[in-house]
């Protein structure tokens, strides 16, 4: 399984791309996480890739992911292109516009991820992790118990409940 997060420096891609990872190797799979930063670490287009696999990991650069987690424009419209047929393309649903031909062969997943992270939890900052959970709920590389370990080995000191309230709700949204 391929994943690439991608968006704005600041939006949280990094975080949820190692929480992501680091949940793979608590179910013993192998991982390779690497990021890459734009122009400025906030502002500029983010990467956080994620390899997992039960065996060795071969590539350091994937040339192609089975899903893109695109939270805003400019990220998608640079690396939808990578998507693998039948993969999915997850986008924030209030920054990303996906027409048709830009959807074809892939399943599109529009994710209110900020909306929600604001209205129902009271804290934008927490549409990465809504996002996590979006994807959780379209893909079962990692477990869900292992995905929650990790957040909590991941987010600051006394915010894991939150987190772990808005990894249920991208779950939540994702199954609708």
């Amino acid at each position: 399984m391929r994943v690439r997060f991608t968006g704005l420096g600041g939006q949280g891609v990094v975080v949820a791309g190692v929480i992501y990872g680091h949940a793979a190797m608590f179910d013993g799979l192998n991982v390779l996480q690497n990021q890459s930063y734009g122009s400025t670490t906030r502002g500029g287009v983010t990467t956080s890739d994620v390899t997992i696999d039960p065996g060795e990991i071969h590539e350091l650069e994937c040339p192609d992911f089975d899903v893109v987690v695109a939270l805003c424009q400019e990220a998608h419209d640079k690396f939808r292109k990578l998507v693998l047929p039948g993969g999915i393309l997850i986008t924030e649903r209030s920054l990303v516009d996906v027409d048709a031909a830009s959807a074809a062969g892939v399943r599109h997943v529009p994710v209110p991820a900020i909306e929600a992270a604001r209205d129902q939890l009271g804290r934008q900052i927490l549409a990465n992790i809504v996002t996590l959970g979006a994807l959780a709920q379209l893909v079962d590389t990692v477990s869900d118990a292992a995905l929650r370990r990790a957040i909590e080995a991941h987010v600051p000191p006394g915010t894991a409940a939150i987190n772990l309230k808005a990894f249920d709700l991208g779950k939540e949204l994702a199954a609708q």
